[in-house]
């Protein structure tokens, strides 16, 4: 499978490095967000230590 990112109009590939690592950061910072907000959901559901972790890929 070959995935092809556009920021805009342009290519990721294309940008120039300094856009490459800003679109990077912006996209991993969601990211994070969106993972933190599932784990606290978790946490008031009850969920176990273990299946956070399992969520999470860490076991």
């Amino acid at each position: 499978m070959k995935v092809r990112l556009f920021i805009g109009d342009t290519l990721f590939e294309d940008l120039p490095e300094e856009k490459q690592e800003e679109a990077k950061q912006k996209y991993t910072d969601a990211y994070a967000n969106i993972v933190l907000d599932r784990v606290i959901e978790m946490m008031n559901q009850g969920k176990s230590k273990a299946e956070i972790m399992s969520y999470l890929g860490l076991n």
